[in-house]
């Protein structure tokens, strides 16, 4: 057998090689061995796209009975909410978080793939396929955010250029907060500044802004 180790490992007895030896190939029929770990996996694989079948369809359910999508997520939210509570009641649960956490798992997955990712339930075949349009668009959108200023950071910047005390408070918080807005509120956050946008220059002295 070729010599295999690097020039730089640390010297190993014979007795040593075959111990780590023995230790790998024992891994190995722990994992290939019929009812071994692979196959626990693949079943276990199995077994969460069945149970994610059930509450993915209460998802599409949801959208198939709303008119937007901010609908859905309403009504996804108030089908949880129910079921959440009558299985508690049902099977005496205060947590149910420790006692079905798969649950709470694909739920908070589906939630966010509709918050922020616009994703709608019913345009997929699966839980696993809306899985993965949100995770593509989280490589899509991947690229490193520049980080997140701080209100005094912001107020300080401001400083030199909106003097009054009050109004740059209140600039510096709206400024803070769209550091932080969801995706799905975007729209509507563009919408809010441009009407206030409008209002404000109303107030605004045109000899200044000149």
């Amino acid at each position: 057998m070729p010599n295999i180790e690097p020039k730089d490992m640390v010297q190993l007895t014979r007795s040593a090689k075959a111990r780590a030896a023995r230790a790998i190939e024992d891994v190995h029929l722990a994992y290939y061995a019929k009812g071994g770990i692979r196959d626990l996996e693949d079943k276990l694989s199995e077994q969460k796209g069945a149970a994610s079948r059930h509450i993915f369809a209460l998802a599409i359910y949801a959208s198939e009975n709303a008119e937007t999508l901010e609908e859905a997520i309403a009504q996804f939210q108030a089908l949880c909410a129910y079921a959440e509570a009558r299985y508690k009641q049902e099977h005496d649960v205060v947590n149910l978080k420790e006692v079905l956490p798969t649950w709470a798992v694909f739920k908070s997955n589906i939630l966010r793939g509709m918050r922020e990712y616009g994703l709608d339930p019913i345009e997929y075949r699966s839980e696993g396929a809306f899985r993965v349009a949100m995770q593509r668009q989280q490589e899509q959108l991947g690229l490193p955010s520049p980080p997140k200023l701080t209100q005094r950071a912001i107020d300080k910047a401001l400083s030199t250029t909106v003097t009054y005390g009050p109004v740059r408070t209140l600039l510096s918080q709206i400024l803070f907060e769209c550091q932080s807005l969801k995706r799905s509120k975007q729209k509507d956050a563009e919408a809010v500044l441009r009407e206030t946008m409008a209002r404000l220059s109303q107030l605004v002295d045109q000899r200044k802004a000149g």
